[in-house]
């Protein structure tokens, strides 16, 4: 029998095509797949397989992770705004889920995660479609404030009066 390198064996699976994103940046991507799991824990969760499309490293996949409890609703929210789905839906039926997502185009902010020794890309920020929000807000039957900002690029807030910061508290 001959000697087995498994630092050179390659299989037709990946053989000269990246598996993974390997530099974080703003990627062109579409929902390949979506599966519904169960956490260790015993929480229920759906993971979904991004496919990037497109330059370097098209081909390589981006994995997420969503929680099916309003805790994660947010997240639901971005990748929402983000593949144009502003219907409702129901994270804990996968058929929903799969309907909503699969097959859509996104476009994710990926970064780079270091967890227990291993380095892997992973989604840091869904990306939403332009003029969505405002569509949002006008099917809502709502308006949309300009949030003021100020020339520091702070943005003020009414919760703490104006003396409440005074230079003379200040101890040196």
């Amino acid at each position: 029998m001959p000697t087995f390198d498994p630092k050179t064996y390659k299989n037709d699976k990946n053989d000269g095509d990246r598996t993974y994103v390997e530099e974080p940046g703003t990627y062109n991507a579409k929902v390949a797949w979506v599966e519904s799991k169960t956490s260790q824990k015993g929480n229920a969760y759906v993971q979904f397989r991004l496919e990037i499309v497109g330059g370097k490293f098209s081909g390589a996949n981006v994995y997420d992770s969503f929680g099916t409890s309003e805790a994660s609703y947010w997240k639901w929210k971005e990748i929402a705004f983000a593949t144009g789905h502003l219907h409702p839906f129901n994270p804990e039926i996968l058929s929903q889920v799969q309907e909503a997502f699969r097959g859509k185009q996104v476009t994710v902010e990926v970064i780079m995660e270091t967890y227990r020794g291993k380095t892997k890309s992973k989604p840091k920020h869904y990306v939403p479609q332009a003029g969505l929000a405002d569509q949002a807000f006008e099917d809502a039957g709502l308006e949309e404030e300009a949030t003021p900002q100020a020339d520091d690029g702070f943005i003020p807030t009414d919760d703490a009066p104006d003396d409440v910061f005074n230079d003379d508290d200040i101890p040196f």
